[in-house]
Formats: structure tokens, sequence, C-alpha cells
């Protein structure tokens, strides 16, 4: 009778360090969770303002160039998708909400937009009066 007590006692006292482990796991795993967000977090800010910086440098070099030629139409074009990628990078470094979101993915599109009619433009040799 005695052994089946010890026994008891054991299981019991076992299944306290279990539950204890389990919370520490559970525990760690949130901080583990925070820090994966926060990786996140920093990988999308970085990536998004290097993105945008990159194609604000390439919608100057484009100005530059329709500038040179007098092509103010596409100077327009190059000078609203500069803009607009200079805005994205800025609002990449904001807190991630809604708003930031749909500002940034706003921004992106019109650049992206303007570039995209701007080349159009030069390839067709005439598209809105481009030289």
């Amino acid at each position: 009778m005695a052994s089946r007590f010890k026994i008891r006692k054991r299981l019991n006292s076992t299944k306290l360090k279990a539950f204890e482990k389990a919370g520490w796991v559970a525990g760690n795993s949130s901080a583990l969770m925070e820090k994966i967000g926060q990786f996140l977090d920093i990988g999308a800010t970085t990536g998004g303002s290097v993105y945008s910086a990159r194609t604000a440098a390439l919608d100057v070099a484009n100005g530059i160039e329709d500038y040179t030629c007098s092509d103010y139409k596409c100077l327009t074009l190059d000078c609203i998708a500069c803009c607009c990628d200079i805005a994205s990078t800025g609002v990449a470094f904001l807190p991630k909400t809604n708003i930031t979101g749909a500002a940034f993915a706003g921004c992106t599109a019109t650049s992206k937009f303007s570039r995209t009619l701007r080349n159009k433009c030069k390839e067709a040799g005439g598209l809105l009066g481009c030289k």
C-alpha cells in the first residue's frame, strides 16, 4: 500500500513539472513570435524603402533625359513618378497600419502607372505628342 502511495505521489509531482515546462515553452514561444514579427516588420520596411528609393533614382535619370530632349510631357510623368516613389520611401518607415499600407500601395501604383505611360510614350515615338 505504501508503494502505491509513493507511485501516486511521484506521478502527481511529475504532472506538475510537465505543466510548468509547458508554461515555460508557451511563454518563450510568444516571445519568439514577437521577435519574428519584429523581424518581418524590419524586412518589410527595408524592402519597401529600398525598392521605392531605387525607382525614384530611375525616375530622376529619366527626367534628366527628358529635360535635355525638351520632352516636357514625359518629364511631367517622370516628376509624378518620382514624387510618388519618394513618398513611398517615407511611408515605408511609418508604423504599419491599414492607412499607411494603402498610402504605400497607392503611391507605388501611381508611380508604376506614370512610368509605364512614359515608357510606352517613348516606345511609340509619339504617344501624347512625345518626341
